[in-house]
C-alpha cells in the first residue's frame, strides 16, 4: 500500500493558516489549472471539492504537501476565465466572494500562478470587459505572481520551434509585469515543473495578508464594471441626440 499523502479537502471550516499557503491558480477555462494540482500531488484523479458560488460556478480547493519540505498548500482553481455563458466580471466576482466567505482574515496568501495555453494562436485580447494578468498592480501581489505557459504536451515535433518562438514573444509581451516583479515560467504536465513554479513563487518571500489579495482582486472587478458602464453611457449619450435632432 503506498503511504503517499492524499490531497485533503476542508470545506467544513474556513481556511486558516495552519492549513497551509494559499496559492491561487487563474487561467481561461481548460487551460490547466485542475492538471496542475493533479501534476503537483502526482495523482491521476483528485476527489473535487465544490463550493458552490450563487452564480452555480464551482470553486474548487485542494491541499497538497511540498513533496520536499512537507508544507501544505492549498490550492484554488475557481472558475477559468473567457467563460461560455457568464462574464469576465461574473467570474471574477465568483473568486472574491470566494475568498471572502471560505477564507480565515489570517490565512496566508503566497500567490498568483496564471497559466497561458502556449498554442494559443494569438496574444491575449485586449479588452475593457476582459480579465487580463496586467492589470495586476500592488507590488505586494505581481511580486508574487507567476505566469506560466501550459499545454505543452499538445505541442508536436513539427511545431516546436514555433512554439518556442511564441514563448519568447510573450515573454516580451509581459515584460510590465516582469517589472514589477513578476516571473515567467512553463509548466510542462510534471510534478517537477508545477512544484519549481510554487518554489520560484515563493522564492525569498513571506506570504502576504489575505486582505491585500482581496482588495487588488475588487479593485480589478470595480474596473472592469466601470469600463462597460461607461460605454453603455456613451453609446445611451448619443442615442439621446440622435432622439432629439434626428
Amino acid at each position: 500500500m503506498s503511504s503517499r499523502r492524499e490531497p485533503e479537502c476542508t470545506q467544513q471550516r474556513l481556511i486558516v493558516k495552519d492549513d497551509g499557503t494559499v496559492i491561487l491558480l487563474l487561467g481561461v477555462g481548460a487551460v490547466g489549472k485542475t492538471t496542475f494540482v493533479n501534476s503537483a500531488a502526482a495523482k491521476e484523479a483528485l476527489e473535487v471539492n465544490h463550493t458552490l458560488s450563487s452564480h452555480g460556478l464551482n470553486v474548487n480547493h485542494y491541499t497538497v504537501p511540498h513533496p520536499d519540505s512537507k508544507r501544505a498548500f492549498v490550492f484554488i482553481d475557481p472558475p477559468g476565465f473567457d467563460h461560455s455563458t457568464v462574464s469576465d466580471k461574473v467570474v471574477m466576482k465568483t473568486i472574491i466572494d470566494w475568498m471572502k466567505n471560505a477564507c480565515s482574515p489570517d490565512a496566508h496568501f503566497g500567490g498568483i500562478v496564471y497559466l497561458h495555453n502556449i498554442n494559443a494562436d494569438r496574444f491575449p485580447a485586449k479588452n475593457a470587459s476582459k480579465f487580463q494578468i496586467e492589470r495586476l498592480s500592488h507590488p505586494g501581489l505581481t511580486s508574487r505572481t507567476v505566469i506560466a505557459t501550459a499545454k505543452w504536451g499538445l505541442v508536436n515535433q513539427e511545431h516546436k520551434s514555433s512554439a518556442e518562438l511564441h514563448a519568447t514573444e510573450l515573454k516580451k509581451y509581459w515584460e510590465i509585469l516582469s517589472g514589477r516583479g513578476a516571473r515567467v515560467g512553463r509548466f510542462d504536465n510534471t510534478k517537477a515543473s508545477a512544484w519549481d513554479i510554487v518554489d520560484t513563487l515563493l522564492s525569498g518571500q513571506e506570504p502576504l495578508k489575505l486582505n491585500v489579495v482581496q482588495e487588488e482582486l475588487d479593485r480589478i472587478h470595480s474596473s472592469l464594471l466601470e469600463k462597460r458602464k461607461q460605454k453603455r453611457s456613451k453609446g445611451g449619450f448619443f442615442s439621446f441626440l440622435f432622439r432629439l435632432f434626428g
